[in-house]
């Protein structure tokens, strides 16, 4: 079985949530089933016993794969290098992807973000996929 980079993408975005939540994700590297684990969320009787097991891969969170500020560092050099300084203000404070997304927007660049986004996530995921041993098909 294969695993899908939509379902990948999906995890990831969940394992890299707020930590008080305690969210982690794992792939099944023969079956490609992806399960959600929080210590807040768990259903118990969809978590496998196995999940210490070589089968199992713990889905990364972002900043492990550079989709963090260094996703941003690399839009914003490739398609807004005037605003760099005015980015990196931004994210000396809380909130920065909010505000982020407000300049993105204010500079008509939103759409293009997201696209940037999605297209460095999938790569990021395929490579992943790659050095763990994953089948995966693409979206």
């Amino acid at each position: 079985m294969t695993a899908k980079i939509s379902e990948l993408a999906d995890a990831l975005e969940f394992a890299s949530g707020a930590d008080y939540f305690g969210n982690e994700a794992y792939v099944n590297r023969e079956a490609g089933r992806v399960v959600f684990v929080s210590d807040e969320f768990c259903d118990i009787e969809d978590k496998p016993d196995n999940l210490d097991s070589d089968v199992w891969v713990q889905i990364p969170q972002k900043a492990e794969l550079d989709l963090g500020v260094r996703l941003v560092t690399g839009f914003v050099g490739e398609f807004m290098p005037d605003l760099k300084m005015t980015v990196r203000e931004i994210f000396q404070k809380k909130g920065a992807y909010a505000r982020f997304k407000a300049l993105l927007d204010a500079q008509g660049q939103l759409e293009r973000w997201y696209e940037y986004e999605e297209a460095k996530t999938v790569s990021a995921l395929q490579n992943w996929c790659v050095e763990n041993r994953i089948v995966y098909e693409d979206l």
